[in-house]
């Protein structure tokens, strides 16, 4: 191969590559520690499930800014899930078909707990939420899993 042809090749190849990159990237769960370090502060974590078609990482500057909100009064994760497709309803259309959502989400709190997020009692101390679709399948991930008590 001539180095003019090796060349041109890396010139195309190179934008693809970056693109992969930010696609793999925008495939991981979102994970947003506490803003507020205070330790005498309740934690809490914020799951919010994202809307049909909206990818996780659009949710980033609103997570922050509840993050901020709540910053005096308690240290508040914030975990957005990625889901199949960017559609949460695939994996959870109804309370009995719940399971890859709930996988996906325990999979993601999993990545919390790694970056020190200390997983005390679900029904205390997780608030579920979601935006357009993302809160009916937060409803229905709610209604299949939840001990009855919240």
């Amino acid at each position: 191969m001539q180095h003019g042809t090796c060349a041109t090749m890396m010139q195309w190849l190179l934008p693809k590559f970056a693109l992969l990159t930010i696609l793999a990237a925008a495939d991981e769960h979102i994970v947003l520690p506490p803003i507020a370090t205070n330790d005498t502060l309740p934690e809490k974590m914020l799951l919010f499930i994202p809307g049909g078609k909206v990818p996780n990482y659009h949710y980033s500057p609103t997570a922050q800014a509840i993050q901020n909100a709540a910053a005096q009064d308690l240290r508040l994760w914030v975990v957005v899930p990625t889901v199949f497709q960017n559609l949460c309803v695939i994996s959870c259309s109804l309370s009995s078909l719940c399971a890859p959502l709930h996988n996906t989400v325990e999979e993601a709190l999993a990545v919390a707990v790694q970056k020190g997020w200390k997983r005390g009692t679900d029904e205390e101390d997780v608030w579920l939420a979601g935006h357009s679709l993302g809160g009916v399948c937060a409803n229905t991930l709610f209604q299949a899993y939840s001990s009855g008590t919240a």
